[in-house]
């Protein structure tokens, strides 16, 4: 890994536990006197959706369902490894004391460190204090078209593939924006149907995906825009083991750059800064990744983009008529063919992990996790190729600011 930043600030005072939890208060911001005692016959494990991964002495836990991720240094890393839904929190305590020998007593520590993995969810109880209680919720009712939409077209969105169902009226605004996805012709509709209807009163349009509940909208706009966040939602669905990120591309030479960070950081307009530079577009919104092939699956959905990016990027009269936020992407530039090798990964505004002490590797995968879709960690290895991936391409730290000076950071780390 090549770390491009300005400089590296890391604290001297290493977390107090050895264990810190990145999506909420780091280790000495817990109040110990907070966490409820564990009983000394408390059964723990690591939950099955939880994934580990090594980093030199730090063991990095990531749990995808919740985006908690912990940062365990030797020792918590002893603690959390230890409970495998079977010992107590006595035998743990028992076993890490002969581990460790007689001169230091260990049970407090053990305790204090376990509480606090249990409360963040690195771990979890087998036999929960006070019993198991459920909660019994009602299904929403599935809604039934008397004359359902034909099917108007069907894409491949990432590795995946999307049929929309709409009537007429939608459909040729559809097309029209959908253009530059790739058409799936097949005998029999394949993949998630993204159905769209007209509600009963004027000007409200119903959109349903798949098995997902009935989003509501007011307006042909409304109904499109709905159905391109639907294909985004199929694009950020993967069974083939692909990295999901939340991200935009742009390619050049066969180099991709990966723009990794939250909604309105920026990542859609400096993309499209370096299109207008040059570079060929991939993708908006979602970015699919082989982690073996490092090839970036290409997405040509309209860019998004808002009044302020329009106006950095020069479309001030660029508006879409139905849809104002959306832009064609060959108005900038030009489109990506074959899938790019990623070569440069740029994150947004993530500054928090540089300030912690852990290894600069550990801090780049902790800046970006909150960016990885959930569908990423079908594998039980998921963690440790994702931190693969950021250990083998550069890492490039922006925070926003003016577009010229980022494109030619870009520029000159992509080569």
């Amino acid at each position: 890994m090549e770390h491009d930043q300005a400089e590296d600030e890391r604290g001297d005072d290493p977390p107090c536990v050895g264990c810190g939890d990145k999506t909420g208060a780091m280790p000495h911001e817990i109040d110990d006197a907070a966490l409820p005692p564990l009983p000394a016959d408390a059964v723990l494990r690591v939950p099955a959706d939880v994934q580990l991964a090594v980093v030199g002495a730090e063991l990095v836990a990531h749990r995808p369902a919740t985006g908690m991720t912990n940062v365990c240094n030797t020792s918590a890393a002893m603690v959390l490894t230890s409970f495998d839904g079977v010992l107590t929190l006595a035998d743990v305590v028992d076993a890490l004391q002969v581990e460790v020998g007689p001169s230091v007593d260990v049970a407090a520590d053990v305790a204090r460190i376990a509480a606090r993995l249990t409360a963040v969810g690195a771990l979890e109880f087998v036999n929960p204090p006070g019993g198991v209680f459920s909660v019994e919720t009602t299904p929403e009712p599935v809604v039934e078209l008397e004359q359902p939409p034909a099917v108007v077209g069907t894409w491949r969105v990432g590795t995946n593939v999307a049929a929309v169902a709409a009537p007429d009226e939608v459909a040729s605004e559809l097309h029209a924006r959908l253009a530059h996805l790739e058409p799936v012709v097949a005998d029999e509709v394949s993949g998630v149907v993204v159905r769209v209807f007209e509600a009963g009163e004027a000007g409200e349009w119903h959109l349903r995906a798949g098995g997902e509940p009935v989003l509501r909208t007011l307006g042909i706009g409304g109904a499109i825009e709905e159905t391109l966040r639907a294909l985004n939602r199929v694009a950020a669905v993967d069974a083939d083991g692909h990295i999901l990120l939340h991200a935009a591309s742009a390619s050049r030479h066969g180099r991709c750059v990966a723009v990794a960070g939250t909604s309105g950081q920026g990542k859609t307009t400096l993309v499209g800064a370096l299109v207008r530079a040059g570079f060929d577009f991939v993708s908006d919104e979602v970015v699919v990744i082989d982690p073996t092939t490092r090839a970036v699956t290409p997405y040509l959905r309209p860019l998004d983009l808002d009044d302020d990016a329009r106006h950095r990027l020069g479309l001030v009269d660029e508006v879409d008529d139905v849809v104002p936020g959306l832009v064609d992407p060959t108005r900038l530039g030009s489109l990506a063919g074959e899938p790019p090798v990623l070569g440069l990964l740029v994150l947004l505004g993530a500054e928090t992990s540089l300030a912690t002490d852990v290894d600069p590797l550990v801090a780049d995968l902790l800046d970006l996790l909150p960016q990885v879709f959930p569908a990423s960690f079908g594998r039980p290895d998921a963690l440790d190729r994702l931190l693969d991936l950021v250990g083998d391409v550069r890492v490039l730290r922006l925070d926003r600011g003016p577009l010229r000076g980022a494109v030619a950071a870009v520029e000159h780390l992509l080569g």
